[in-house]
C-alpha cells in the first residue's frame, strides 16, 4: 500500500510518502482465512502509518 500526504498550500507538496508491504499466513484455504489473513496485514500497516504520522506531524 502507498500513502501520500500532500499539502495543498500555496504550491503543492508531498509532505509524507511511504510504501508499506506485509505478509500474513493464511491458515486454510478457504476465503475467510484469506479475508482474516488481510485483515491482520491492513491493521499492521495502518498501525505503522498512524506511527508514522504521529513523528511526522
Amino acid at each position: 500500500m502507498q500513502f501520500f500526504l500532500v499539502s495543498e498550500r500555496g504550491d503543492p507538496k508531498v509532505l509524507y510518502h511511504r510504501t508499506f508491504r506485509e505478509t500474513e499466513p493464511v491458515t486454510s484455504e478457504t476465503p475467510e482465512a484469506l479475508v482474516q489473513a488481510m485483515n491482520r496485514a491492513a491493521a499492521s500497516i495502518f498501525a505503522a502509518l498512524e506511527a508514522d504520522l504521529a513523528e511526522a506531524l
